[in-house]
């Protein structure tokens, strides 16, 4: 390495290490002798567990900044889970460093991977808990609400996992039109509904009944059924099966 490179990387990472100390600051923020709701120090709590973790597994790498680099990743991408489901750009943005980024994609990457062979044996849905766990890894963390349907054939068996539609940071629209074409378009006789809550919180709104309703009335005329609508957030998630509202 010549000298202007060296500098060039002693910039970087001296750039990444005021980004991390920042993002220390805002992830943990100075509370003095203020005391903390329970709720917050339930999520204090939680932050710190990911962050051990976080912590641990960058030091593997050899990184002297190890905890540092944890804040900084936890403060863009809100938790572990959000981090390992976080894409490249998003990690590297958080700790300027290609190899940290590399690493923690592949170990998402895995994840995704085991919860996946999980949820579906072959092409067959296993059932509703190991599904809702993979799709909560995979849009549970995505920062606008997005529509993604799975159709299914008589036997249950997956004729493809599409998203259909991508909305704002608190709506989207669930249109069944186009479920219905790519449902027939497939010879699909059953579908799966799925779409995420940003906000965190996996609870169906009035909407998203209405709509679901709607778009299952419309099946069956059609004879094809709608099996389930779930909804995913960050480490949470529902079915209108379960909830009885299909």
């Amino acid at each position: 390495m010549d000298n202007g490179d060296a500098a060039s990387g002693r910039a970087r990472t001296c750039r990444a290490t005021c980004r991390s100390r920042d993002a220390a600051q805002r992830l943990w923020g100075r509370h003095g002798d203020v005391e903390l709701s329970a709720a917050h120090r339930h999520r204090r709590g939680r932050l710190a567990t990911h962050a051990r973790a976080l912590t641990s597994i960058l030091g593997q790498l050899g990184h002297s900044d190890a905890e540092a680099l944890a804040d900084a990743l936890l403060c863009e991408c809100g938790s572990l889970g959000g981090v390992l489901a976080a894409p490249p750009h998003r990690l590297l943005r958080a700790c300027g460093d290609r190899a940290v980024t590399r690493h923690l994609a592949s170990i998402g990457e895995a994840f995704r991977l085991s919860l996946r062979d999980a949820a579906f044996e072959g092409e067959r849905i296993t059932g509703t808990a190991g599904l809702a766990r993979y799709l909560a890894a995979t849009m549970g963390h995505l920062p606008r609400e997005e529509v993604r349907a799975l159709f299914l054939s008589a036997k249950n068996e997956l004729l493809a996992d599409e998203t259909l539609f991508a909305g704002s940071v608190d709506s989207s629209v669930l249109e069944a039109r186009p479920i219905i074409h790519r449902a027939l378009d497939l010879a699909a006789t059953g579908l799966i509904v799925v779409h995420n809550h940003p906000s965190g919180c996996a609870e169906p709104s009035a909407a998203d009944v209405a709509a679901t309703r709607r778009l299952a009335k419309a099946c069956k005329e059609l004879s094809i059924i709608v099996h389930d609508h779930i909804v995913v957030a960050r480490g949470s998630w529902s079915s209108f099966r379960d909830l009885g509202l299909l």
